[in-house]
């Protein structure tokens, strides 16, 4: 068996580091919030109101930007004479594909500098 008092250091050693990390997170983390709030201007009661908001607009860009990613790589596999359609509304319209292809990439290009 080891020494008792050199496995305890070990754990200490590995607890520190561990909360040396967490410490940079939760910095990372504050450093966001703080940088958020001060792009919103807001007042101070709404500083956590503006971070859910910051983080709920990321995740729904994160979303969008996986599915026009899906559809860029459906793009890849169709033909050059392969029939596009667009929805809207309730309608269904033809679309050239070189128009649909430049609409996803324009689409995902504004998608990553906004997040």
């Amino acid at each position: 068996m080891s020494n008792p008092q050199a496995l305890l250091q070990s754990l200490t050693d590995e607890y520190q580091s561990l909360q040396t990390g967490l410490h940079i997170y939760l910095y990372l983390i504050y450093a966001s919030y703080v940088s958020i709030s001060a792009m919103s201007h807001a007042s101070s009661p709404l500083l956590p109101y503006n971070l859910t908001n910051a983080v709920q607009t990321r995740q729904r860009l994160e979303a969008q930007q996986q599915e026009n990613l899906g559809v860029q790589k459906e793009f890849k596999t169709l033909k050059d004479d392969a029939n596009v359609f667009k929805l809207v509304g309730p309608v269904l319209l033809k679309q050239d594909k070189d128009e649909a292809v430049a609409a996803v990439n324009g689409r995902l290009e504004f998608i990553g500098g906004e997040i």
